[in-house]
């Protein structure tokens, strides 16, 4: 599962099947990965890297935390326009994860047969 919050952009997968308790929540970008640690309060995982895989930074969580979590960010909606939520400078955004994801958003409107 691909997640985009205002926290970060996540790749969520059961890496190993025997491991039903556990997902592994991927990154490309550490600092993702340490805010979404922070808001569940579970700085104390560790987070790996890897060189040469897709997601260079990843850490294993319980399934419930992640489902936690996820619940937590759509109960937590406050804002009409998730763009203009990441993009706010003055509200700590980041103009440069807001191009990034409002790449995503277009090329994702060929889905329905659009182009903008």
């Amino acid at each position: 599962m691909w997640v985009a919050t205002v926290d970060g952009f996540f790749s969520i997968v059961q890496k190993d099947p025997t491991a039903r308790g556990n997902l592994c929540v991927r990154a490309r970008v550490k600092k993702d990965l340490e805010r979404m640690l922070a808001v569940i309060g579970r700085s104390d995982i560790p987070i790996t890297s890897g060189v040469g895989t897709d997601y260079e930074f990843r850490a294993f969580l319980p399934r419930e935390e992640v489902a936690g979590y996820l619940a937590d960010v759509g109960f937590g909606i406050e804002y009409a326009n998730f763009k203009a939520k990441v993009g706010s400078v003055r509200k700590g955004g980041d103009p440069v994860r807001l191009e990034v994801y409002h790449d995503c958003w277009r090329s994702l409107t060929r889905l329905a047969g659009g182009a903008r």
